[in-house]
């Protein structure tokens, strides 16, 4: 396994110090959120000085991995992340749209805001998709295809995303 090769063994018998930071840790599929869980769980029995930095929306599986003693978590509010979102899109679309109803733009940012659901990345992949539109009623029709499934929001979008890049190309040799 890669963690043996690239982590265990080498950190099994260091003396240096090691700083890990892990992104994105909520946005890995469950069973693998699990087994990486464990694996940071045996950082503990290191003889290395490892400091580790998970970031991610709170998750049971790793707080019971990892000792409390050894770990501090810092809660992110969602609903801050949620109000940076909403400026964020606010911003991009006033300045791609600047013509626009205002209520209509209003009723742009909520609905983005809502379906992101304080998830920064969605929001800005959402955007790039959304701001290709040219008129209102593409806009929202646009934000109402976007996926909002909160479990699989990412690879829902991710999809859509190689679903748009794949109907581009010219030939099916272009295609893989």
């Amino acid at each position: 396994m890669l963690w043996e090769t690239l982590f265990k063994e080498p950190l099994n018998h260091s003396t240096h110090s090691l700083h890990l930071v892990i992104d994105g840790y909520d946005e890995l599929l469950s069973e693998d959120r699990g087994e990486l869980a464990l694996c940071l769980q045996e950082i503990t029995c290191f003889e290395a000085n490892v400091r580790l930095l998970v970031l991610g929306r709170p998750d049971v599986d790793l707080e019971r991995s990892l000792d409390e003693h050894i770990i501090r978590f810092v809660q992110i509010d969602s609903e801050r992340t949620s109000q940076d979102i909403r400026t964020f899109v606010k911003d991009r679309i006033q300045a791609r749209w600047p013509n626009f109803p205002k209520e209509s733009q209003n009723a742009v940012v909520h609905r983005l805001t809502e379906k992101a659901g304080a998830v920064f990345l969605w929001a800005r992949l959402a955007l790039d998709i959304v701001c290709k539109c040219r008129a209102v009623k593409s806009v929202f029709k646009s934000i109402k295809d976007l996926p909002a499934d909160p479990q699989s929001r990412m690879q829902s979008l991710y999809r859509v995303i190689v679903d748009r890049i794949s109907e581009r190309c010219s030939s099916t040799d272009d295609k893989s």
